[in-house]
This record gives structure tokens, sequence and C-alpha cells, in this order.
């Protein structure tokens, strides 16, 4: 039991560190919008456009982190297996 707990907080871990790398480290708050800057080919002009994108942020690696830290001090109420 200790052991399947430590390895599903080391497998919350890495994944969010993943998952937080992969959309950017980025250190703000989580977006689910993201504003680009467009350019208008007639004119030259550049104009913002909102797209639906998810970007992971700093308060949701810090959830997993504190998730996978309470799997581990739940580990710790399991006695050793001894053969």
């Amino acid at each position: 039991m200790r052991f399947g707990l430590r390895c599903t907080a080391l497998v919350i871990l890495v994944s969010s560190f993943v998952i937080w790398g992969l959309s950017g480290f980025h250190w703000g708050w989580t977006k689910t919008t993201v504003t680009e800057m467009k350019t208008d080919d007639i004119t030259g002009l550049e104009y913002p456009v909102t797209v639906n994108s998810f970007v992971f942020g700093i308060e949701m690696l810090g959830a997993f982190v504190i998730i996978a830290c309470i799997f581990i001090g739940v580990s710790f109420a399991f006695k050793k297996n001894i053969n």
C-alpha cells in the first residue's frame, strides 16, 4: 500500500510538471482563452483575436503538488511489509 501511494504521488507530480511545461511554463493563473494579434491582409493593421486555448497555470501546479504531498503523507500511515 505504501509503495502504491508513493508511486501514485510520483506519477501525479511528474505529470503535472510535464503538462505545465508543455503549456508554456505559465507563471500566472490558468487561462481558458488567449488573445492573439492578427494582421489584416489588405490594410496591414493588427487586431486582437480571442482564441479558446487552455494554459495550465501555477495554481493548478501547486494544487497537484499538494495532492502528491498528501499521498506521500498518507503512505506513512501504513506499516512496512516485512515478509
